[in-house]
């Protein structure tokens, strides 16, 4: 997978989205990031979740 240097875009406001772009390849991804201010897990314990949930469903070698 050939990856490049991610460019950002300042965002004003806490309550708009993160984005950057990714390219990989020769496709340019648009990325918005964006968290609820009243979440009830942290990015760190969800990333961890979603990982959990790969490995037990066997998505994970």
């Amino acid at each position: 997978m050939n990856t490049k240097k991610i460019q950002r875009e300042k965002v004003n406001s806490p309550l708009e989205p993160y984005r950057f772009t990714k390219r990989i390849g020769s496709t340019v991804f648009k990325v918005n990031v964006s968290f609820k201010q009243d979440a009830k897990e942290t990015m760190d314990e969800k990333i961890m979740r979603l990982m959990r949930n790969d490995v037990q469903l066997g998505k994970v070698v």
